[in-house]
């Protein structure tokens, strides 16, 4: 019951004890809040214009309560006025003044009145003999002692009831707060269709900055007293705060709403305020909410008609003018307006309205503060559950399915853990939910005697939804909640996008940053492989020509001898012409098996051979768009080249076992150092082919037509070595210098570099002098060379014949190289070196898988390199001698010394006992068959031996892929039960 209903009933009882015919609490502090505080309505009322100060003109005085606090006067022959003064009710001494004579406190002095209060008693005819006697008359004691106890109740009361409106009210215009207002909607749509009006004044803020806070609390006060003045008695005004005001009233139809709104918004716009200084504009929102609309509560129908009224007149302050918006349903929708505060964090209810400001505070933190959506999500449920009761939440998305549902119940300790359960019932409802959404009503709600579930939008703009479950009895859905869980959650899908789009934007970055950090290796490897260091009059001729030739997409073919940078010049050209974006392939025709070839260029189709089992792109295919360079074009069997006319004719081809054609786009160099004319008329190369290929023909001088760039090469390759092999800068003697260019260099640019690189190593001293270099001009003029043949570029000239490929396996089998004449060790020495190979090999495996530094190291390749290096250094700089020596193709070695280096020149201490171990192979003092299968097959062992964590790692150590390290273990085994060297016992 109200504490007015509590009023009226202590009313009655005063009424039938005094034996009046009514009862008029008259206080201006209450009246013109509530005029319902007066008596009941079958009560005759006087007029409120009656004042007590009119009454008491012509009353006397003749009763005085034995209290003080009630005095009696009689004003008229029927109306008794009994003034209600102020006492303070007696306090418990819980101190003796004995035991703290210093502590008693005094009573403190009232410095001015309290305001009486009055009571109004009208009778029919005189009042009662008993209230009109003495004070001591013995008839009338006992009636009067029951009626001022009845007094003393009803000023208790009245004392509440001041001290709770004073709270309830807007202390400015003394008008409802919103509190009362929700309260007395809710009062009025149990038994009307109640019209709720908004009004906001659009220029208060400019009247505060002009005028000041003062001028703006008399308009203020100015306003409410217009819409008093306009209003009726019985309807309820309400100031929200600031300048928005609020009526409720009964009503019978959405028009006399809008009827209402609109004399309102004229006589408020009509006024002046401030003595008639300004006139002020209104926006006015409406809402009307029928009698007959299925809600729930009488509460929530309160918190719609508030909620749906502040959405119009959100729409009306978006206006450029003033205007009056009214509610109209399929117009708005609840997430389409921004969050509703005076819907959702302010209710009825100050509890729930400070809960709600302290939920919106810290989730509104979390928000800002966590970057992963993730734990944000889980941390907001959380937070959420700690507010409402619910079992099961999560985020929903339809289109991301199976994957849809990120979930996160509430255990035993109030905590949000990953739901780990079925999701097959969540997807049920949840399709049920959202086939129930609609554009006007965009939260769904299923209910059973067993689970209520709710999905809440995100935003307007993505398919995420928020889904809430939980049991019937311990959440309920009411519009307050609504409205505040869409505005929460609305603030997730910010959230959401939020990250989406970091994550977006981190995904480009990653991307953007690949691509660049792979557009500067391959920069840095063009510019690598396409310097080309000159200053000789030839060089600069012959690049003025190749950046002609790269402009077109005609073929370029390119001669010289060995060593003069034909694979630098292939780069140039890539780098010059358009094609530089486009993959550029280089296809070694003398190191690839004649059996091969075919299906190494054209490619092959699956299951066109014997372990064909997937398709292959070719080369040819790998380098559509860009440039492909054939190198060693002149060691192509004949059979390749008939094909190979036919592509280069048509730029289309078949790959092996398949009957389609695949056209390409490339442009095609091809390089030699043979004498193309020469081969042809020796028949070993298609006539056909070669005037196909020299279309563009750029000849490469060799070094001693070039002697002027000595120097420059020289300085350039010891500034690379320096900062390879991390040393001091080396420099050439004068004397080394002026021999270097009266040398003839047979070996042209490579033996420069490998001369230098040698010389760079070994010498101890900062000065290389000419000894340094191990240089014989005499020994150069007996070595092979193609300086044998003064015009070597010309159509008449011929390079020497080369070996014939057919008795190359031979020809090493007879000699594998000079500098091995005469150290033909018995195969226990053989076993004996790669016995210390395979320790040495131990000590370092060992030393990696301890250090961080080098646990991922390729010392597969670093083994290559340093046995490629030092045969290499042991045959001064001879590749055809390494190559020989190590079983390889020459183009394949020369190739792998070029990059020797390009992994690291650190190493473990232990890599010392491995270069020891390696040096009798070097040097040729100890033969071993297919040395470099044969050293990495020792690693192999050792590496399996050490029992690695994993295949990846091992095939990442042993510098392979991981199905290239299953062939060489299969390899391995087979070597194992035939050879006696491959023992544990010899390895071990």
């Amino acid at each position: 019951m109200r504490p007015v209903d509590v009023c009226q009933a202590h009313l009655e009882n005063i009424r039938f004890s005094a034996n009046a015919l009514g009862a008029v609490l008259e206080c201006p502090a209450l009246s013109a809040h509530h005029p319902r505080l007066w008596a009941p309505p079958h009560i005759p009322q006087p007029p409120v214009c009656v004042r007590v100060e009119s009454l008491l003109y012509k009353a006397e005085e003749y009763y005085v309560s034995p209290c003080k606090n009630y005095r009696f006067y009689r004003c008229q022959d029927n109306l008794l006025l009994v003034e209600i003064g102020q006492q303070a009710p007696p306090r418990p001494n819980l101190v003796k003044a004995e035991e703290y004579p210093h502590s008693r406190r005094q009573t403190p002095a009232q410095h001015t009145s309290s305001r009486p209060c009055w009571l109004c008693l009208t009778f029919d005819g005189p009042p009662p003999g008993w209230l009109l006697s003495g004070i001591d008359h013995p008839e009338f004691a006992h009636q009067r002692q029951n009626f001022l106890r009845l007094l003393d109740t009803h000023t208790q009361l009245l004392r509440l009831m001041v001290s709770h409106n004073s709270l309830l009210s807007d202390p400015l215009t003394q008008l409802n707060s919103r509190v009362v207002l929700q309260s007395e909607l809710g009062l009025l749509c149990e038994h009307h269709s109640v019209g709720l009006i908004m009004i906001h004044c659009r220029d208060f803020h400019s009247i505060n900055q002009k005028f000041g806070h003062a001028a703006g609390d008399r308009v203020i006060t100015e306003i409410s007293a217009q819409l008093k003045r306009v209003t009726r008695n019985e309807d309820l005004l309400c100031r929200f705060g600031g300048a928005l005001f609020g009526v409720g009233l009964p009503v019978n139809h959405a028009d006399e709403t809008e009827q209402v709104a609109r004399k309102l918004q004229d006589s408020l716009q009509s006024q002046q305020y401030l003595d008639n200084a300004v006139s002020l504009c209104f926006s006015t929102g409406l809402a009307t909410l029928m009698f007959d609309e299925s809600i729930k509560s009488s509460s929530e129908k309160a918190g719609i008609l508030i909620s749906r009224a502040d959405q119009a007149l959100k729409a009306a302050q978006q206006q450029s003018e003033p205007s009056i918006t009214s509610w109209k349903s399929g117009h708005f929708s609840l997430e389409a307006t921004q969050f509703g505060y005076l819907g959702g964090i302010f209710t009825a209810d100050t509890v729930t309205d400070y809960r709600n400001m302290l939920l919106l505070w810290d989730i509104s933190s979390i928000i800002a503060d966590e970057n992963d959506f993730q734990a944000l999500l889980q941390q907001v449920i959380h937070r959420l559950a700690q507010t409402f009761d619910f079992h099961i939440a999560g985020l929903y998305t339809p289109s991301q399915h199976p994957d849809s549902l990120l979930l996160y119940e509430i255990n035993n300790n109030d905590e949000a853990v990953p739901f780990a359960a079925e999701h097959a019932h969540h997807h049920a409802i949840l399709e049920s939910l959202t086939s129930n959404l609609t554009q006007s009503q965009q939260i769904a709600e299923f209910e059973d005697n067993d689970v209520i579930a709710v999905l809440i939008p995100l935003s307007m703009e993505t398919e995420d939804f928020f889904y809430f479950r939980a049991h019937p009895n311990r959440f309920s859905v009411t519009q307050d909640t609504k409205v505040l869980l869409c505005g929460l959650t609305r603030q997730m899908g910010k959230a959401l996008r939020r990250a989406r789009l970091e994550a977006q934007f981190n995904k480009q970055l990653v991307t953007q940053k690949e691509r660049l950090q792979t557009e500067l290796e391959e920069l840095k490897e063009n510019i690598k492989s396409s310097l080309m260091v000159f200053r000789s009059e030839s060089m600069h001729h012959l690049m003025r020509q190749a950046k002609r030739a790269a402009l077109t997409d005609t073929t370029v073919l390119i001669l010289g001898e060995s060593g003069t940078g034909k694979e630098r010049l292939m780069h140039a050209i890539h780098k010059f012409s358009p094609r530089r974006e486009k993959p550029f392939v280089i296809v070694d025709c003398g190191s690839i098996p004649e059996t091969l070839i075919e299906s190494e260029l054209f490619g092959h189709a699956k299951g066109a051979f014997t372990g064909a089992q997937k398709s292959s792109r070719g080369k040819f295919q790998e380098a559509d768009g860009g440039v492909l360079a054939l190198d060693e074009i002149g060691e192509l069997p004949l059979a390749m080249q008939t094909k190979l006319l036919r592509f280069v004719q048509e730029k289309h081809f078949t790959p092996v076992g398949s009957h389609e054609y695949i056209r390409v786009d490339v442009k095609i160099i091809a390089v030699t150092n043979r004498d193309l004319m020469h081969e042809v008329q020796q028949g070993r190369f298609r006539k056909d082919l070669y005037y196909r290929l020299n279309v563009v023909t750029l000849h490469s001088p060799p070094l001693r037509e070039r002697k002027e760039d000595i120097p420059l090469l020289a300085r350039h390759f010891l500034n690379r070595y320096a900062k390879q092999y991390d040393n001091e800068n080396k420099f050439l003697s004068e004397q080394a210098l002026a021999k270097m260019q009266q040398y003839d260099w047979p070996g042209n640019i490579r033996e420069l570099e490998n001369r230098l690189m040698q010389a760079a190593l070994l010498t101890d001293t900062q000065e290389i002098r000419w000894q340094d270099l191990n240089l014989d001009p005499q020994t150069a003029a007996t070595l092979p060379s193609n300086s044998d043949n003064p015009a070597l570029f010309t159509s008449t000239n011929h390079f020497p014949p080369p070996i014939p490929s057919t008795g190359k396996t031979q020809e090493i089998q007879q000699a594998p190289c000079d500098v091995a004449a005469g150290f033909s060790l018995p195969e226990a020495d053989s076993q004996a070196c790669l016995t210390k190979v395979s320790e040495a090999l131990k000590e370092v495996l060992q030393q990696i898988q301890s250090s961080a530094v080098f646990f991922h190291s390729p010392v597969g390749i670093w083994l290559e390199d340093e046995i490629l290096q030092q045969t290499f250094v042991q045959q001064q700089g001879n590749v055809k001698a390494t190559a020989i020596q190590l079983h390889m193709s020459q183009s394949t070695a020369r190739r792998r010394i070029d990059k020797i280096g390009q992994n690291g020149s650190d190493r473990p201490p232990a890599w010392a006992e491995v270069q020891k171990a390696l040096a009798p192979i070097a040097q040729g003092k100890c033969i071993i068959d297919g040395c470099l299968d044969t050293l990495k097959l020792c690693l192999l062992q050792q590496l399996l031996a050490s029992n690695p964590s994993s295949m990846s790692l091992a095939a990442e150590i042993l510098g392979v892929s991981e199905p290239t390290l299953y062939k060489w273990k299969k390899k391995l085994t087979h070597r194992q039960q035939n050879n006696p060297v491959f023992t544990a016992k010899a390895l071990n």
